[in-house]
């Protein structure tokens, strides 16, 4: 979910990855990247050295695009589990069984794994489903499944292992069918964001001050070019590279101490994570149990 604080510390990481390996006259310059305006005594520490301090800044310059939420993306988790009947009738006086297997390429029952048992006659539909949490096996899943299918009036249920045999004494002829699922997520924008960050970059020589510049400078137009970047639940942040300017003793620049600014916009969705369901007993004409 993206959110200022997440994307305010994606671009700090972004900037401290670009700086990582800056070079002056051979030897590596000491950078530090960090979220907010850089603090006196940090910035008096890079002065006359081979280093520079750099904050990630949020201006408070915030505005939201309001518009009706959309659906971003849609992301089913794996399913680890699949059953199958004996037979498709379940005549009364009559029993069937219902077998659970692993999928092809799963070694072990995932957590949220569904299976069901639905039962029709004629339009009314009823259905059963057990669904597996962390450390569950085909054993275990099929007894809880067994359990539920006992609460239906006039059937009974018993599990042996992966294999759970359901028995008719309702009176009446019924349609047995199963499926199997797991659970996705749905991502959903609520709003769009915007808000204005400033890099500020002060650094204890003009020498680092000119290869920490040189680097930003490209970067940050390719994030502009490139669109912007994501974060690490794949939210798109838009960057409107802006501006940069330059100081190098003013009030607020300490003695052997020089600055460089950049100005950019963030656009950002404001997103949230819902869940979804496998449909494993659809709706009949008439009823759902």
């Amino acid at each position: 979910m993206a959110t200022l604080s997440i994307v305010l510390k994606t671009l700090t990481d972004f900037v401290q990855s670009k700086l990582a390996s800056v070079s002056i006259g051979g030897q590596t310059a000491s950078i530090k990247v960090g979220e907010g305006w850089p603090a006196e005594q940090a910035i008096q520490s890079v002065a006359a050295k081979n280093a520079a301090v750099i904050g990630i800044y949020d201006r408070s310059n915030h505005d939201d695009n309001r518009y009706r939420s959309r659906r971003v993306s849609t992301n089913f988790a794996a399913i680890g589990t699949t059953s199958a009947l004996s037979s498709r009738f379940l005549e009364n006086n009559t029993s069937v069984e219902l077998t659970l297997s692993l999928r092809d390429g799963q070694n072990a029952v995932l957590a949220n794994d569904a299976v069901s048992l639905v039962l029709d006659n004629n339009n009314v539909r009823t259905g059963k489903v057990a669904s597996a949490v962390a450390g569950d096996t085909l054993a275990t899943l099929a007894t809880k499944l067994a359990t539920q299918i006992a609460t239906i009036d006039g059937l009974s249920a018993t599990a042996s292992g992966a294999v759970v045999t359901v028995s008719n004494t309702s009176g009446k002829n019924l349609v047995a069918s199963t499926n199997s699922g797991n659970i996705g997520y749905i991502l959903v924008e609520l709003k769009r964001a915007m808000s204005d960050v400033q890099i500020i970059c002060y650094c204890g020589t003009w020498d680092v001050k000119k290869a920490v510049s040189d680097i930003l400078e490209v970067e940050l137009a390719k994030l502009n070019r490139r669109y912007g970047f994501q974060t690490a639940d794949q939210d798109w942040v838009q960057v409107s590279y802006a501006k940069q300017f330059s100081t190098r003793n003013d009030a607020d620049t300490p003695a052997n101490v020089y600055r460089r600014d950049y100005i950019m916009t963030l656009s950002f969705g404001i997103t949230t994570q819902d869940i979804a369901y496998s449909v494993l007993v659809a709706s009949a004409n008439s009823q759902l149990f």
